[in-house]
């Protein structure tokens, strides 16, 4: 029986052992399968990880090679490992190319801007032409919304010219002087003025343009040799841009010099027409002094002539005067022979 007992309980242990390697066996080969599962997971996230970045890099240098990137595209990679560094270098990369870019498109604008107004003040122009192409062009080209070009004159006012959707019958104003108005101060300290939100009560005092202006205000004058030629007055409804200003600053040069070369051509056509004026007097002149000379030469014969005739006259009278004298030679010869 004890024998029994004991092959029965070694039964049963082995019963409970083969259920126990049975169980042993579905837990490792579910964890072999789980294993599996999240070394997969894990090497696609690995790779992601990898590969995402390194997709991004080069499809943005894609872009950048076709001219179509997007500037603000950065990594979000953070680790201390090479792929981390490789973010933070991209990232800084980009950062640098957008402001690259962005200031070679300002640079560009600004130099279009500058050979386009060049090309509108070409040509023999006169001032008023001049400065109205000029205004226009600048009021377009910043899309500015009202502009006038005050000129010196020789009573040292600056008097309105070229303007741009200006109301001349409305806001005809009288020359402005030295430190007169934003006009007449931006021309004392030789320096652009820019106020912003103006109120409607100051600029129909400040302002040479008058009421119903935008609320911001630019005037710049333009200098040449280190003398005020003009003012531009430039309104716009929004605040004016650092490029913008900019734009105005190294364009002043150039209109100074389109002015006085215009004011130089008026002159030149002054002294020209001044000088035919003259040249036609003149040849007016030597016309009435040649016409004189003839007479004179006309005179001259006519008297040559009356001194000819004077002259045989004279002889005559001469020899006359020597046949009385011989005759009365005679007489006293023939009357003392009397005596």
């Amino acid at each position: 029986d004890i024998v029994k007992e004991e092959q029965e309980l070694l039964q049963i242990r082995n019963n409970n052992l083969a259920k126990m390697e049975k169980k042993t066996a579905i837990a490792i080969s579910l964890g072999g399968i789980l294993s599996m599962f999240l070394t997969i997971i894990i090497s696609i996230l690995l790779i992601r990880m990898v590969v995402d970045p390194i997709k991004t890099v080069t499809n943005t240098f894609k872009e950048i090679s076709e001219g179509d990137a997007d500037l603000d595209v950065r990594l979000k990679t953070n680790s201390n490992d090479e792929l981390g560094y490789m973010s933070k270098y991209f990232n800084t990369f980009m950062t640098k190319l957008k402001e690259l870019i962005i200031e070679n498109k300002n640079q560009s604008w600004l130099k279009t801007g500058q050979a386009e107004l060049n090309e509108k003040m070409r040509g023999e122009q006169d001032i008023l032409e001049l400065t109205t192409n000029i205004i226009t062009y600048i009021a377009k080209y910043l899309n500015l919304q009202i502009g006038a070009v005050y000129i010196k004159a020789l009573d040292d006012t600056f008097n309105l010219f070229g303007n741009y959707a200006y109301d001349m019958n409305k806001h005809l104003s009288k020359g402005i002087r030295f430190g007169e108005g934003m006009v007449g101060q931006a021309a004392l300290q030789q320096q652009t003025i820019v106020i912003t939100d103006v109120p409607e009560d100051y600029i129909k005092i400040a302002s040479g343009i008058g009421e119903g202006l935008p609320r911001n205000i630019l005037v710049s004058p333009f200098v040449f040799d280190n003398e005020v030629l003009g003012v531009i007055e430039l309104g716009s409804f929004h605040e004016y841009t650092d490029l913008q200003l900019k734009f105005i600053e190294q364009i002043s040069s150039s209109i100074a010099s389109a002015v006085r070369s215009g004011e130089d051509r008026l002159k030149m056509k002054g002294l020209l027409s001044k000088t035919m004026d003259q040249a036609e007097e003149l040849q007016v002149q030597q016309e009435e002094l040649r016409q004189n000379n003839e007479e004179l030469e006309q005179q001259t014969k006519a008297l040559k002539k009356s001194e000819a005739y004077l002259q045989r006259q004279q002889e005559e009278l001469r020899v006359v005067n020597e046949e009385l004298e011989e005759r009365t030679r005679i007489l006293e010869k023939i009357g003392r022979a009397h005596v």
